[in-house]
């Protein structure tokens, strides 16, 4: 397995040209869309608010936890 540029590269250090074949730089560059993807995917599910319940005046009466539906 080879080392990746952007694994070794410092924050604001520029890249390291791409070494390889050109089916390699691709499989190379899929990977790191890939990883990002699932990245950006699962930090807008954590960050995804919660529905906010309805009020119980909203909700039918068989689902409100009151003892007289006839309200």
């Amino acid at each position: 397995m080879t080392t990746s540029p952007l694994s070794a590269a410092q924050p604001g250090e520029p890249l390291a040209p791409p070494k390889g074949s050109p089916r390699e730089q691709l499989q190379h560059l899929y990977r790191a869309i890939g990883i990002s993807a699932v990245a950006a995917a699962a930090a807008q599910m954590a960050r995804a608010p919660a529905k906010p319940d309805k009020p119980k005046r909203e909700m039918p009466a068989c689902l409100r936890d009151e003892d007289d539906l006839a309200a």
